[in-house]
């Protein structure tokens, strides 16, 4: 799943998301407003962890194709346990 969910990373809406999806990159890298970035509230989210192996993630410096910089990451489909 991704998308502009419009909350920060401790906000409750995400703290929700967080029990069941996992998210690809961490780290509270800003994607909005696009020309100046300090905030994070665009997300890639997968699920089931243990199928997915997250090869790249990156926010893409982009100022001015939308109001947030777009981001990026690459998975490979692991084999079933």
């Amino acid at each position: 799943m991704a998308g502009d969910l419009n909350a920060l990373p401790e906000s409750e809406t995400m703290q929700v998301f967080y029990r069941d999806w996992k998210e690809s990159f961490s780290e509270n890298a800003p994607t909005y407003p696009a020309k100046e970035p300090n905030v994070k509230i665009d997300y890639i989210l997968f699920k089931p962890a243990n199928r997915w192996r997250v090869l790249e993630s990156k926010v893409i410096e982009e100022k001015t194709a939308s109001d947030h910089r777009p981001i990026l990451s690459v998975f490979e489909l692991l084999k079933p346990n």
